[in-house]
């Protein structure tokens, strides 16, 4: 009969190719007490086989989001339920940032969708009619804005980029005249708002649906430059003159994308959207 020699153990080579880690992670997860070994004085590491059942659980929590130092007090100090709970708000974020990086490819498809369209054509036109959106002024000329309700959510609507874009709002007011005013900042659709709970505070304009002419770009965009945007120069305005539309006022000038950010010019990709007079 063979005599009971007690748990294997294992060196630590061999013990990571058994549980599919690497020596690197037995040792980190040694280190922050995770796990443990039994060290001779020869420097030789020896796993036992019971250690298996806390590294399983490790992976486990860490592909819930655990970090090292969450996955030690839940595996060493916590009660079935107080793991419990940690397990649910891991879950809950998980949620959240699925939701969020869902919504960034099913934007990106439809920002490819358009791409598509416009590639080759340098522009393009359409009178449709829009959505209700909103707008949160960020910045005007060269300055930020000093409103404090603006900072209280700036940061959960750039979190939402690029359902969220970038955005020139231009204010003109039909006379022919330059001197405008126009205010950087950031919009999205009522219907993502509602759906993703961005948030809207008494900072955040918000823009009924509307009859209007969108004017997309693609590469260099008009030569006229940002002084071009406030007058009739530029192709929006002409194209509402040439079609016979009369705009209601206020204009926004979508960016989908920047290239060469740093270079002379720049090359833009988006679209301005006219509001018309029904």
């Amino acid at each position: 009969m063979k005599q009971n020699q007690g748990p294997r153990r294992y060196r630590i080579g061999e013990y990571a190719s058994y549980m599919g880690v690497t020596p690197d992670f037995l040792k980190h997860y040694e280190k922050k007490h995770i796990i443990s070994a039994d060290v001779q004085d020869s420097g030789y590491r020896y796993y036992r086989f019971r250690e298996s059942c806390r590294i399983l659980e490790c992976m486990r929590l860490r592909n819930y989001g655990f970090t090292v130092r969450d996955m030690a007090e839940a595996v060493n100090c916590m009660d079935g339920d107080q793991a419990w709970q940690m397990l649910e708000e891991k879950a809950a974020a998980m949620e959240k940032q699925v939701e969020l990086e869902t919504a960034i490819l099913e934007e990106h498809r439809r920002i490819r969708d358009w791409m598509q369209r416009i590639r080759g054509k340098g522009e393009d036109w359409v009178v449709q009619r829009m959505e209700p959106f909103y707008f949160l002024p960020h910045s005007h000329h060269n300055d930020f804005l000093k409103d404090p309700r603006i900072y209280d959510i700036l940061n959960r609507w750039v979190s939402w980029m690029p359902v969220v874009k970038s955005t020139l709002q231009i204010q003109w007011d039909g006379s022919g005249e330059e001197e405008m005013n126009s205010a950087w900042g950031l919009l999205a659709g009522e219907a993502q708002v509602l759906r993703h709970g961005i948030p809207i505070n008494e900072a955040v304009q918000r823009i009924p649906a509307c009859k209007a002419l969108v004017y997309s770009f693609a590469g260099r965009e008009f030569d006229g430059g940002t002084e071009a945007d406030r007058d009739r120069r530029h192709p929006v305005y002409q194209w509402a003159a040439r079609l016979g539309l009369r705009p209601a006022g206020t204009v926004y000038k979508v960016m989908l994308m920047y290239a060469r950010m740093e270079q002379a010019p720049r090359l833009q990709y988006g679209f301005y959207i006219l509001p018309l007079e029904e």
